[in-house]
Parts: C-alpha cells; structure tokens; sequence
C-alpha cells in the first residue's frame, strides 16, 4: 500500500482448509481495512498448488482479464511462476508489476529479478511449536496454542512504487 498499488492479485491455495491462505488473505484485507483503502480491489486467484507451474497458469489467466498494479503470492515459488508469466506477457517487473511473495526461499534471493517477499522467523516458530507440544505430552494446559511471530518484510527488485499516471495514460499500455 506505501508503494501505491491498489489493484492487487493475491495468488491462493484453492484450499481455503489450509490456514496459511486464509490467514494471508485476511492479513492483506485487514491491512488495507486498517488504512482506510478499499479491499474490494483485490482479486484473489485460486492455484490448484502452490506451485512454480500454477503460480504460471493461473497469472497467464488472470492478466487476459485485468491487469493488477501487484502481484502477491501465498509463497515464493508461487509468486516466481507470476514472474515468468508477468514476463512472458511482455510486462517489466517492477516498473509495470509489482511481484512479491512469501516465506524467504533460496530461490527468491538468486532469482533473475530478486523477489520480495516475507521472511518468518522459522526458529521462533520451531521453538514455540515443541514448547507447545511438550506442555501437551505433559499435561500442562498451554492456554493458547495459537502463537503469532512477526514476520520481516525483505524488500527486492521486484516491488517498487506504483507510478502516477497522467490524463489520458492507460495502466496496461506497454511503454
């Protein structure tokens, strides 16, 4: 949102079951909520996987129908596949769209257009995992087995301030 996009692409899990999609997409819905800028702008686009390939195919469909001013993926590898779609469809990353995921993979950081993403503290999350899990097997009540690590954002070369475009300068016109 500081960058100036509005109409964002969320790439999810098609299983709503599988918590991290849901949290993540009502944590993008709640940051825009708390800022006062209308969520109804983002599409959410269903990956059969979160995959490289998926992230691909279901990018390639959804710029035939809009072009978003950012991508954001459910993970990484999603958000890569957005990036080659985003490419191949003959748009620059990030002067004309932004791409960023989730989770800090290798991959994100030797990428061609190195990703930005979301890292989480992966240690923090084991820690607080087994803690729970010992009070459980001993027979502690643990209270709230639900714990919330902050995440850090790593900003790349793949996000950068949405342009302002002038009277008459078209979003999906090729520069």
């Amino acid at each position: 949102m500081s960058l100036g996009h509005k109409e964002i692409l969320f790439l999810a899990s098609h299983d709503r079951g599988v918590p991290v999609s849901s949290l993540r997409i009502e944590g993008l819905r709640k940051s825009f909520d708390e800022a006062g800028v209308p969520c109804d702008r983002i599409e959410v686009a269903e990956c059969e996987r979160t995959s490289f390939f998926c992230g691909y195919a279901t990018t390639i469909k959804a710029l035939e129908e809009r072009i978003p001013d950012a991508i954001v993926a459910v993970n990484d590898i999603t958000a890569l596949g957005a990036e080659r779609a985003v490419r191949e469809r003959g748009f620059q990353i990030p002067r004309d769209i932004s791409v960023c995921g989730y989770d800090d993979v290798i991959f994100s950081r030797i990428s061609e257009i190195p990703l930005t993403t979301v890292k989480q503290d992966v240690k923090q999350i084991c820690r607080k995992t087994v803690d729970t899990l010992f009070e459980l097997i001993r027979g502690k009540p643990t209270g709230n087995t639900i714990h919330k690590v902050q995440p850090e954002l790593i900003i790349r070369e793949s996000t950068r301030a949405y342009p302002v475009k002038t009277k008459g300068e078209r979003h999906d016109e090729k520069i």
